[in-house]
């Protein structure tokens, strides 16, 4: 068991999801800041690709410092529609320090994007900040 202790509460880390009609190949690379470490627990990238999906591939994290996290493989999901593979859901219990990370997803031509994401693949990210750094009760080891 590590001794890591890290809030229950799990918190969005990037949200760039939305309801407006997408196309292919984001722009810009998708990225995020945390402040304080974390321990991330779902990327999901989607890739709605003209109402085909994508089989799934991985998603990564490259932090500013050049370190790389992962590639870890995916599962899928339904998108809109009832298209399949578009949802693209990644699990990695990955403890990432303080910095500004960019999400690298192995299918970049299919990453759904719009003008509501400025540009960035549709992602959405969670996880657990380390209790040190939060104001949460009810923390464990994990």
């Amino acid at each position: 068991m590590s001794d890591i202790v890290r809030c229950e509460e799990e918190k969005v880390l990037l949200d760039n999801f939305n309801i407006a009609g997408v196309f292919n190949g984001p722009s810009l690379p998708t990225t995020f800041t945390i402040h304080h470490a974390h321990d991330v627990t779902v990327i999901s990238t989607y890739h709605w690709n003209n109402g085909q999906g994508v089989p799934g591939g991985t998603i990564g994290l490259q932090c500013d410092d050049g370190s790389m996290h992962g590639p870890w493989p995916v599962t899928t999901g339904l998108g809109q529609g009832g298209v399949p593979n578009a949802f693209w859901n990644a699990h990695p219990d990955a403890h990432l320090h303080a910095g500004t990370y960019t999400v690298i997803d192995s299918s970049p031509s299919t990453w759904s994007t719009n003008g509501g994401t400025g540009g960035k693949g549709m992602t959405s990210i969670k996880g657990h900040e380390h209790a040190q750094h939060c104001c949460c009760h009810h923390c464990h080891h994990g």
